[in-house]
C-alpha cells in the first residue's frame, strides 16, 4: 500500500510502503532546500499525515531565494511592547482538508511577512451600535480601547516601526484566518519617514462577546512600497496564444484525468516561490 504526502514549507515527499511494518521515507523535492533530493528515513510508522511533518526539514535556506536585504527596525515603547513572530503556515481549516496545502498561493500568503500577537487577554464585547459605548471591554483595558467606535477597537502601542527610505508597512488582516469574528483593519504607515507609535485597530465583525488568550496573531505586518503602486502601468490586452494554449491544455489533462493519477503540481513546476520562511525577529540590544 502507498502513501504520498508532502511538507509545502520544503516539499518533503514520502511514500510509506506497507503501511502495518515498514519505516516512512521521505525525500524533499524543494528546489530551495539543502537537503533536496536526500532521503532520510523516521523510525516512526505512525507518521502518515503530511501535516505532521511541518517540522521535519531543517534545510530550508531563506538567503537562497532572497533578492534584497531589507533591514526593519522595531523600537518598543508603551506599556506591552508587541510580540511580532514570523507568519506561520498552519491553519486549523487548512489541517481538515490537506489538499488544501497544495495551494501554493495560500501557503506563501499565510506564511509572508510577520503576525502581531495579543498582548494580554482579550475579553470584547459588542451590541451592534455605533458608538464607542456599544464596544465594551472586559479587563486589560488599559491595553484595549474602543476609539473610533462602530464595532471596533484598537491596541494600544507597543512599537514604532522604521523601514528603509522608500519602503513602508501595512498592517491587514492575518490571511486565510481560522476565524472571522474579529479581524484586523488595514492600514499603511509611510514608516520611512514618521516617528510614529503603531496602533493595532480591529473590527468586530458581528455583534457578541468573544475571548481570545494572550499570544494569539491578530494582525499581519508587510513591508511594501508604495513607489511601485504610484509609478505602475495596468492595462487590459489580447491573451497570447501560448497562454491560451497551455490553458487548453491543463483544462483538458484535468478534465480527463483518471482518479488514479498522482497530482500533477502545474503551478509547482513554474513558480519561482514554491514556499517560503519570513526571518525571526532579532534583538539587536541584548
Amino acid at each position: 500500500m502507498y502513501y504520498e504526502g508532502y511538507n509545502t514549507e520544503c516539499n518533503w515527499q514520502y511514500i510509506l510502503m506497507n503501511m502495518e511494518n515498514s519505516i516512512p521515507t521521505y525525500i524533499c523535492s524543494g528546489t530551495l532546500c539543502r537537503n533536496a533530493h536526500k532521503t532520510i528515513k523516521l523510525n516512526n510508522p505512525n507518521i502518515i499525515h503530511s501535516t505532521q511533518l511541518v517540522d521535519i526539514c531543517d534545510g530550508f535556506d531563506s538567503s537562497s531565494w532572497a533578492v534584497s536585504n531589507l533591514k526593519i527596525e522595531m523600537y518598543e515603547v508603551g506599556r506591552a511592547p508587541h510580540e511580532v513572530e514570523p507568519a506561520k503556515k498552519r491553519r486549523a481549516w487548512m489541517d481538515k482538508n490537506q489538499h488544501a496545502y497544495r495551494c501554493v498561493p495560500l501557503s506563501i500568503a499565510n506564511t509572508y511577512g510577520w503576525d502581531i500577537l495579543l498582548p494580554a487577554d482579550l475579553d470584547v464585547e459588542w451590541d451592534g451600535g455605533d458608538d464607542r459605548s456599544s464596544v465594551k471591554i472586559h479587563g486589560n483595558d488599559h491595553l484595549y480601547d474602543s476609539h473610533f467606535a462602530s464595532g471596533t477597537f484598537t491596541i494600544q502601542s507597543g512599537n514604532t516601526w522604521k523601514t528603509p527610505e522608500d519602503h513602508q508597512i501595512m498592517c491587514m488582516p492575518i490571511p486565510n484566518p481560522d476565524q472571522y469574528d474579529i479581524i484586523s483593519l488595514t492600514a499603511i504607515m509611510e514608516s520611512d519617514r514618521l516617528m510614529y507609535p503603531w496602533f493595532v485597530t480591529c473590527k468586530i465583525t458581528r455583534p457578541g462577546r468573544y475571548q481570545m488568550p494572550a499570544g494569539t496573531p491578530i494582525s499581519r505586518v508587510v513591508p511594501i512600497k508604495l513607489g511601485d503602486i504610484i509609478d505602475s502601468e495596468i492595462s487590459t490586452a489580447t491573451e497570447p496564444e501560448e497562454y491560451r494554449e497551455y490553458r487548453r491544455w491543463q483544462t483538458a489533462v484535468r478534465n480527463n484525468k483518471p482518479e488514479d493519477v498522482k497530482w500533477q503540481k502545474f503551478y509547482h513546476k513554474v513558480a519561482r516561490y514554491t514556499s517560503i520562511k519570513s526571518p525571526r525577529v532579532h534583538n539587536n540590544d541584548a
